[in-house]
């Protein structure tokens, strides 16, 4: 029998909106926390080596947020396959109007590129929400299947194409490079940037066939925890057979001097989003953010463990499910907002006021949103941006089916039963959905 990760607990436990998914929400407040924690502390420590932050945190954060932004879509397309042609159009206008708006406030974030700026993920999150409408029309086996196609494939395909471009620029998509520099500005966001599409798309599949299963059971949660482990552990021990027993960290080391990332920092510190493309043994490490295989498949497996153990806590019954309730409280209501916040979090970083590697700043700055955020949702529903956002997606979604047009779902076995849909009659999600899609 399951047991449910939606808040109805008695007393004081702060409940968030009736229908979120307590476990999610929590989670995306934790990536939220650990973005954070990345951009405010130096990379390395005194002896040159990974921080202790950044080898906690840096590499898995962000994926988090992208799964759990492909489980969002899940959500806003009633947690299961769409059919029909009037609910494609109604979910294609959703997650379109959606993926544009996200763009456009990335943009404007990337206009005040500054060498302070984190890097805005805001533009790369849009489009994989243009490129995930396609997928809520597969079924969750096929989803999954190219979810793991892509994670396999892409980073061969990317060390191809990037063998004949030119380097990585390092900057923050803008409207003025856009503007200017089109084509440039396509090819950062798909193959060179920090987040590049083409190998952050398998985070969208992998978050779009979690987000179709069903939360509320305990079994399910086991085995996204029992699977996300063993999955994280695989992608570790095949990087370490390629490159230590096969070799192939000799051969990196073996390389002329000037390649874009000495060997060590690559592998302790990671890269910015791709790694060099002068050997193929570059494809197996597995440092942050360096978009090889053993890299994606490893944060994506920590990334559904996280989900998991979060949905099996969320599910404690009498004491121990009030303690975790209040533990929780806070970042929940941080995952909730997430779009406000990591908006307001870019503008305090590129401001003259950011404060790095201080602990009291980051704590400060955690608990100031933690207090906004759970006093914002005593009162509505959404967080600012996300009223915003939500409130034209949900237009977007009338014009394209008409009033009364939900997403209808077809059965699908990996889908869970009688989950039902959130699409509410204009067209609007349900408070589950709400800052789901956001990072």
């Amino acid at each position: 029998m399951g047991t449910t990760t939606t808040s109805r607990r008695r007393g004081p436990d702060p409940a968030p909106p009736p229908g979120r998914i307590v476990a999610v929400d929590t989670a995306r407040g934790l990536a939220l926390i650990g973005m954070i924690a990345v951009h405010l502390f130096s990379e390395t420590g005194p002896d040159g080596a990974a921080s202790p932050v950044q080898s906690v945190l840096a590499g898995r954060a962000a994926p988090l947020f992208a799964v759990l932004a492909g489980a969002a879509v899940a959500f806003t397309t009633g947690r299961a396959r769409v059919t029909g042609a009037r609910a494609a159009r109604v979910a294609a206008a959703r997650l379109g109007t959606r993926a544009v708006l996200l763009c456009l406030i990335g943009l404007a974030l990337g206009s005040f590129d500054t060498d302070r700026s984190p890097g805005v993920i805001l533009v790369f999150y849009g489009v994989l929400f243009a490129l995930a409408v396609p997928l809520v029309l597969l079924p969750t086996r096929v989803v999954l299947a190219v979810g793991v196609a892509s994670a396999c494939v892409m980073p061969v395909v990317s060390h191809l194409a990037r063998a004949h471009l030119p380097a990585p620029l390092g900057t923050d998509p803008s409207f003025v490079s856009v503007a200017t520099e089109p084509l440039t500005a396509l090819r950062e966001v798909v193959l060179t940037g920090n987040y590049p599409v083409a190998t952050w798309f398998a985070y969208v599949c992998v978050g779009l066939v979690v987000g179709r299963l069903d939360l509320s059971s305990r079994r399910v949660a086991l085995r996204l925890v029992v699977a996300g482990t063993a999955v994280a552990a695989a992608a570790w021990w095949a990087s370490w057979l390629l490159l230590h027993p096969l070799g192939g960290l000799s051969r990196l080391l073996a390389l002329p001097l000037g390649t874009e990332d000495p060997v060590s920092e690559l592998l302790s510190v990671g890269a910015g989003g791709v790694v060099p493309t002068d050997s193929w043994w570059w494809l197996a490490v597995l440092g942050p953010h360096t978009g090889t295989t053993p890299q994606v498949v490893q944060s994506s497996g920590i990334a559904v463990a996280v989900v998991g153990v979060l949905c099996l806590a969320a599910g404690l019954p009498g004491r121990a499910g009030h303690v975790v309730a209040v533990v929780t409280a806070p970042p929940a209501a941080m995952g909730s907002m997430t779009l406000t916040l990591y908006c307001t979090h870019v503008l305090y970083l590129i401001s003259p006021y950011a404060r790095t590697d201080s602990v009291p700043a980051f704590v400060a700055e955690i608990a100031c949103y933690a207090v906004f955020a759970t006093m914002w949702r005593t009162r509505f529903r959404r967080g600012p941006l996300e009223g915003l956002v939500g409130g034209l997606v949900g237009r977007a979604g009338v014009w394209a089916g008409g009033r009364g047009a939900g997403v209808r779902r077809a059965p699908d076995p990996s889908a869970p039963s009688g989950a039902r849909d959130p699409a509410t009659a204009d067209g609007s999600p349900e408070p589950a959905s709400e800052g789901a899609a956001e990072p």
